[in-house]
């Protein structure tokens, strides 16, 4: 995920690097093959993406460094801002059409909705309206758009089937899961043919929190026997914490993974 491979500088962890450049040549050099485009502020325009010279500078630096960018995380959707009950929803809706229409424009297939927290699929006017603004915009995708939920299985299936769009899938975050105490294996198996992307995150449930991977209740063991299972193929994004140094724990959790995968497949 963009903005893991940057001390943050009292920023958010999940917040556009100041020198993303910089993690272009971090991904290659540690080992990584592909970086999560990140928009994580509305109305965000100095976003590289937004300009022609940006998305210039993006394809060079991608293309140099051998890294590819699949997906992007509409990160700035979160806060559900993009609601009508809020004063900024038309502005916040106008900004999401133009992400949208964008990101092809730099190679990317996915684009990711966190319908997390204010934008929980559990609310009723998030499901309508997301539903209806995904209906509404069906034809014109270019990109398939993918729903992140910490949902169970069955409640992100409904709403899919309401959007009823064959370009709508699915991005699964092992973190949330864990979070909620869902099993992978049984989650993996209701919703593996639209799964395009999982995010690899650690929760330790005690600490409430997400920590090196490893060293919290996440099983990756079963996560990847599984994967091996059902021959699914796609992107798999780590979206971990960097604690003091990104370079350490970056190396560290691509390390873990690597050692499952010996095992594993």
């Amino acid at each position: 995920m963009q903005g893991r491979l940057s001390q943050k500088e009292n920023l958010p962890l999940q917040s556009f690097p100041v020198k993303w450049e910089q993690e272009f040549s971090r991904a290659r050099d540690i080992g990584f093959m592909k970086i999560e485009w990140l928009v994580d502020k509305e109305m965000f325009y100095d976003n590289p993406l937004f300009s022609d010279v940006g998305r210039s500078k993006i394809i060079k630096i991608k293309e140099r460094n051998k890294i590819d960018i699949d997906t992007l995380c509409a990160h700035f959707l979160i806060n559900g801002k993009i609601l009508s009950n809020n004063l900024e929803s038309d502005s916040i809706r106008k900004f999401f059409l133009e992400t949208v229409k964008l990101a092809p424009l730099i190679g990317i297939k996915y684009l990711s909705i966190p319908f997390i927290g204010d934008m929980s699929l559990n609310k009723k006017e998030v499901f309508i309206e997301m539903r209806n603004l995904l209906k509404e915009i069906e034809g014109e995708l270019k990109i398939e758009i993918l729903i992140e939920s910490d949902l169970e299985s069955y409640k992100i299936l409904d709403f899919i089937e309401s959007v009823g769009s064959s370009k709508l899938g699915i991005l699964y975050d092992t973190g949330n899961a864990t979070k909620q105490k869902l099993l992978f294996n049984k989650e993996f198996s209701l919703l593996e043919e639209f799964i395009k992307e999982i995010h690899i995150k650690d929760f330790d449930i005690k600490a409430k929190k997400s920590v090196r991977l490893g060293c919290g209740d996440t099983d990756f063991k079963e996560i990847f026997a599984t994967v091996k299972k059902y021959h699914w193929k796609g992107p798999i994004v780590f979206e971990t914490p960097i604690l003091k140094d990104w370079s350490k724990e970056a190396s560290l959790n691509l390390d873990f993974i690597l050692n499952i995968l010996k095992k594993e497949i």
